[in-house]
């Protein structure tokens, strides 16, 4: 089982082998039993939020447990400074990214709460990005430090030329990721 805490969601994903069975979106509290109904034989645990040691305390023996962070031995030289500061999420993809495509440079963009960028290279080293807000962070920060923007979520119906406030919010917060996705 893979585990991702993200700053929004938590998401497990069960394998076998090297084949995916399963993703789901779990609350916090419904992970140790998710874990416990599959016995997997191991979990890898990235989070941005917690560290892993509750976590870990929590499962039986008979689960091993691998937590993606600065003492782990990773696939990839990390190019960044400090090192310690790179977000478990980032290097987790750069991780899968130099093992799906060995021998290429690549590009890895993860739209969460934050949209970031990380490139590594064939040699595989991960070279840095960029981080900046991503969707929903754009829709509330329009709300937040405006006077009369309103608070609003995000709907999978986008107009490019809107007419009315909510969808021109909508737009440009789409748009706006899509086109740093593009350029």
């Amino acid at each position: 089982i893979a585990v991702d805490i993200g700053n929004s969601q938590l998401k497990v994903g069960l394998f076998s082998q090297e084949k995916l069975l399963l993703k789901k979106v779990l609350q916090k509290g419904e992970l140790i039993e998710f874990i416990h109904s599959h016995k997997p034989e191991n979990v890898i645990f990235s989070s941005v939020k917690e560290s892993s040691g509750k976590f870990v305390n929590q499962l039986n023996k008979s689960t091993r447990v691998f937590s993606v962070g600065k003492n782990c031995i990773l696939p990839v030289k990390i190019n960044y400074y400090p090192p310690n500061t790179v977000g478990s999420d980032r290097l987790a993809g750069v991780s899968a990214a130099v093992s799906l495509f060995p021998g290429k440079n690549g590009l890895v963009i993860d739209a969460g709460t934050c949209l970031t960028f990380n490139l590594v290279t064939k040699k595989k080293e991960f070279l840095g990005g960029s981080i900046s807000p991503g969707l929903n962070m754009r829709l509330e920060a329009m709300n937040r430090f405006t006077a009369r923007l309103p608070e609003i979520k995000f709907s999978k119906k986008i107009i490019i030329l809107a007419t009315d406030t909510k969808n021109s919010m909508l737009s440009g917060a789409y748009y706006g990721c899509v086109a740093e996705i593009n350029e």
